[in-house]
């Protein structure tokens, strides 16, 4: 796939680009050590909302405006839902993972079925769930902070939320012990995966020669990882038997029932669940613990807004209403998303746009790290304030589905491929958080005044913060009664 080299049309004039694209490598020599996302940013300021790039033999096109995403991928959205075409896709998927499949009549079949199955009745109808998992991540911190009194990273007892809701929403199942050999096969092997399919150990997507030079040893691994899923979600299966309880698995296995999925179908939407929503939620935990460390001022605000709605002697609740909890999230989520970049679409024929030529074969970018830092938009983009999204007060999914002017930010993506497990993520997002800081106070690893430098970032498909030490202070004496006592536990 050599993009670059398709010739714009007379009538038309090719987008801009930033100066220095050298032949074969494109703009990829520019961009050296610097994060993509801060790059990409950095372009857009000479070239305005929408440019190109070449990233070796794939062209970019980078949207960094609302509008371009309003005329280009709602407008004509149809045009821009496709995903790039990818033999990792191919292999470890086997064709069948609903996030990476190109717009074809395997996602025209499954969509409707996810939008369902992760819809807000089903979230709503496993609430109870979520919660459990929940204050069982909370058990495992308070552990961890006892035996750990000078702070620890906590991406492991956050993974471990992650992971657990993903299981207890696909089975209808209680939460699993963090020492639970499946919950540690899950967390190794996902973290494997997206180990191997980041961009530095797939050259060949920017340079295809390189699929001439065979790399037996990850096309190996590969495949075992894929039959390491399988596995895992064939134990699951089996785990759960006939409790009869509605559950996401139960609702796709009736759909292979009826005929429209097969088995394989139904293994890898699963495994599509395990692997969108783990280290996606597991990040925007680390990153969000990391900033409130660093405001006390935020965590106080937030204290008092528990305080006053829950009370010490009960857990917080999906019924609470925690306006300031809700915004402390999409604050976070604006500065940080697990991404930047986001699941880039693809476009399969040539567009043309306010007089640009937009060539098929287009590898199409959200920039949400300019768009989260317009300061237009945003001001003062670079400081922590979640009071800026008090007027928004409506969950995440309102305005994501809503017009694209008054969105509140752009981590669940944009236009017709926007995440479809928003509401799972939202409901475990304001579950999670509005336990932990009825919990829990924050302190850096160096006690109450430490801070975490969170600039520091282990670079990949998703952007984790580098190791940090913290501290979670139980807020009271009772605190671990309550969440060991409490009736989310009580579920069978």
């Amino acid at each position: 796939m050599f993009s670059f080299l398709s010739s714009t049309p007379p009538h038309l004039k090719g987008l801009p680009q930033p100066k220095g694209s050298v032949p074969v490598a494109g703009h990829l020599p520019q961009i050296g050590n610097t994060p993509l996302y801060l790059k990409l940013t950095e372009w857009s300021l000479s070239t305005g909302e929408i440019y190109s790039i070449n990233m070796g033999a794939q062209r970019w096109i980078i949207v960094n405006s609302r509008r371009v995403i309003v005329e280009l991928l709602q407008k004509r959205g149809t045009k821009y839902s496709s995903r790039i075409p990818d033999y990792v896709h191919e292999l470890v998927t086997r064709e069948r993972n609903f996030v990476t499949s190109p717009y074809n009549d395997f996602y025209k079949k499954v969509a409707p079925i996810m939008h369902k199955t992760l819809g807000t009745k089903t979230v709503a109808d496993h609430i109870q769930y979520i919660e459990a998992c929940s204050a069982a991540a909370c058990v495992e911190i308070f552990k961890k902070s006892e035996a750990e009194q000078s702070g620890f990273y906590p991406k492991h007892q956050f993974k471990f939320a992650a992971i657990n809701v993903i299981l207890s929403f696909a089975y209808s199942a209680p939460p699993r012990s963090i020492n639970d050999p499946l919950l540690r096969k899950i967390d190794e092997t996902v973290d494997e995966l997206f180990r191997l399919i980041a961009p530095e150990n797939d050259l060949s997507s920017f340079f295809p020669i390189l699929k001439l030079l065979p790399n037996n040893s990850r096309y190996k691994r590969l495949l075992e990882i894929r039959e390491e899923l399988e596995n895992v979600v064939a134990t699951l299966d089996a785990e759960e038997g006939n409790n009869g309880r509605p559950s996401f698995a139960r609702d796709l296995k009736e759909q292979r029932d009826q005929g429209v999925l097969d088995d394989l179908d139904v293994t890898h939407l699963l495994i599509t669940l395990l692997n969108a929503g783990t280290d996606t939620l597991t990040c925007a935990f680390t990153f969000l613990a990391a900033l409130l460390v660093n405001h006390p001022d935020v965590q106080a605000k937030a204290h008092e807004e528990l305080d006053s709605v829950v009370g010490p002697s009960r857990l917080p609740s999906h019924t609470d209403s925690l306006p300031y909890i809700r915004a402390i999230i999409k604050e976070s989520l604006r500065i940080q998303p697990p991404s930047f970049l986001g699941v880039p679409h693809y476009l399969e024929s040539d567009d043309e746009f306010e007089g640009y030529y937009i060539p098929a074969q287009s590898v199409v970018v959200v920039n949400e790290h300019a768009l989260h830092y317009d300061p237009n938009v945003f001001p003062d983009p670079e400081k922590f304030d979640p009071s800026r999204f008090l007027s928004f007060p409506e969950k995440n999914s309102h305005y994501a589905h809503g017009d694209v002017y008054k969105r509140d930010h752009f981590a669940f993506g944009a236009g017709r491929r926007l995440c479809v497990g928003i509401h799972l993520a939202e409901a475990e997002l304001e579950s999670m958080v509005s336990m932990i800081l009825w919990a829990f106070k924050l302190e850096g690893g160096d006690g109450p005044n430490g801070t975490i430098d969170i600039q520091r970032k282990n670079e990949g498909f998703i952007n984790f913060p580098a190791d940090y030490r913290m501290r979670f202070v139980p807020r009271r004496d009772d605190v671990l009664s309550y969440l060991q006592n409490s009736s989310v536990f009580s579920l069978n």
